[in-house]
């Protein structure tokens, strides 16, 4: 069971492509303060985005923190800014020259469809 703040990060690391509802949910329950039942929001919210959104889309940071596998989906960095921001999050973590060709890949893919400010906010 993750503790109440690994949760929480692993909700803000959650990558949402297409679905500006499920964004604005997400936003809304991050947003909440911490008390009773937060830990429960938190695991409900996770669950739910990743079985709307699937888990190759949703997980890719989770992926790679406790599974160190480093599989990225390209079309997140496309669909929208919140998905793309979250994606190059993670592919600018990742270490080596694999790291380092797959977010030039994954900046150059944002950059084309989201303009050259992309992940520097």
């Amino acid at each position: 069971m993750l503790r109440e703040v690994d949760l929480k990060r692993f909700v803000e690391e959650l990558a949402i492509p297409e679905d500006t509802k499920l964004e604005a949910m997400r936003q809304r329950i991050l947003a909440e303060p911490d008390g009773p039942g937060r830990h429960q929001q938190l695991l409900s919210a996770a669950l739910g985005i990743v079985a709307l959104t699937g888990p190759a889309y949703a997980m890719p940071a989770f992926a790679y923190d406790a599974l160190r596998h480093p599989f990225l989906k390209k079309s997140p960095l496309r669909l929208s800014r919140p998905a793309a921001e979250a994606s190059l999050r993670l592919s600018a973590r990742l270490p080596g020259s694999y790291g380092a060709a797959i977010h030039s890949e994954a900046r150059e893919i944002a950059v084309a469809r989201f303009g050259e400010t992309i992940g520097l906010d």
